[in-house]
C-alpha cells in the first residue's frame, strides 16, 4: 500500500496494527478502489474499541505500528486473574450459529452454568412463547443475570 502524499510504502496488510486518526485500529483488509486502497479496521483502542472503519490512504495518514516496539506488560494479578480474564471474555466472543438453539456456558472457565438461569433463559426463548419478555439485569459485583418477566 503506498502513501499518495509521500510516495512511501506502507506495509498494512491484514492483521497489522495502525494509528489513523489518534486511535490504534486492526487491520481487517486492504482493497484497490477507483478512488486508491481503501483499508477497513477494526478498533482496538478504548474510544474506537470493537468498532468498524474504512480509511482511504490517500485522505488519512495511516501509520503502521511496529510489533518489536510493543511494551510487554507482566500481568502481577493473584493466578494471573487480568489474563485469564481476558482470554475469557475473548473466547465469549466467538459467535454460535444461528440455527443452534441450545445455550452456550463456559464450563470449564470462570464462569459456572446455574439451574434457574438456564430455566428463565429457556423458557423466554422458547418458539411457543409468542410474545416473550426478557428483563436483562445487572448489579456491580454480582455479574450478569437474564431473567423472564
Amino acid at each position: 500500500m503506498e502513501d499518495i502524499r509521500s510516495g512511501e510504502k506502507l506495509d498494512a496488510a491484514p492483521g497489522s496494527v495502525v494509528f489513523v486518526r489518534d486511535e490504534e485500529w486492526l487491520v481487517q483488509a486492504v482493497e484497490e478502489t477507483a478512488d486508491g486502497q481503501l483499508v477497513h479496521v477494526r478498533g482496538l483502542s478504548e474510544l474506537v474499541r470493537d468498532t468498524t472503519a474504512s480509511f482511504f490512504a490517500r485522505l488519512d495518514t495511516i501509520e503502521p505500528l511496529d510489533p518489536a516496539a510493543a511494551d510487554v506488560v507482566a500481568d502481577d494479578s493473584p493466578q494471573y486473574r487480568k489474563a485469564r480474564l481476558w482470554v475469557e471474555s475473548t473466547f465469549r466472543k466467538t459467535a454460535v450459529p444461528l440455527g443452534d438453539r441450545s445455550l452456550t456456558v463456559a464450563t470449564q472457565a470462570l464462569a459456572r452454568p446455574l439451574s434457574y438461569q438456564q430455566t428463565a433463559v429457556k423458557k423466554a426463548l422458547d418458539p411457543a412463547n409468542l410474545r416473550p419478555r426478557i428483563l436483562l439485569a445487572d448489579a456491580v459485583g454480582l455479574g450478569k443475570t437474564l431473567e423472564s418477566a
